[in-house]
């Protein structure tokens, strides 16, 4: 076998085990959709089985768990419950966007008005216990 060959066979090899890889990632998708499916349905029934107000009072607000945001909706008209599922989307402070420089000015300000407002309470409850 040529070294041109070898590598054409290498490339070809390398794309039949992408596609292994894919078809078993696809497999494993559908499987965890039908599991999240399943999942719903059985906290739907839960849901549809509650009296009303403490039904409106958890469709009110979407409710947090970990990274996921579930949402819950009601249909007045059919009495169903809905329920979607979201991640909630990476996100970074106002903060983070700061230089190292500037973060640490941040800091040093901050540790200033800590101790200023320290000795200010030190100051008052003296001023409390000597006047």
């Amino acid at each position: 076998m040529t070294l041109q060959n070898q590598n054409l066979y290498d490339a070809l090899q390398h794309v039949s085990t992408k596609a292994s890889t894919l078809e078993t990632y696809r497999e494993l998708l559908e499987r965890a959709e039908r599991e999240l499916a399943n999942a719903k349905e059985k906290a739907r029934k839960i849901l549809e089985a509650l009296p009303g107000e403490q039904l409106d009072q958890l469709v009110a607000l979407p409710i947090e768990h970990g990274d996921t945001i579930i949402h819950l909706a009601l249909d007045s008209e059919e009495g169903a419950v809905s329920i979607a599922v979201s991640q909630e989307p990476e996100r970074r402070s106002l903060h983070d966007l700061m230089g190292e420089e500037e973060r640490e000015a941040v800091r040093q300000r901050v540790d200033a008005a800590d101790r200023a407002r320290l000795a200010q309470q030190k100051a008052n409850q003296e001023g409390a216990t000597h006047g």
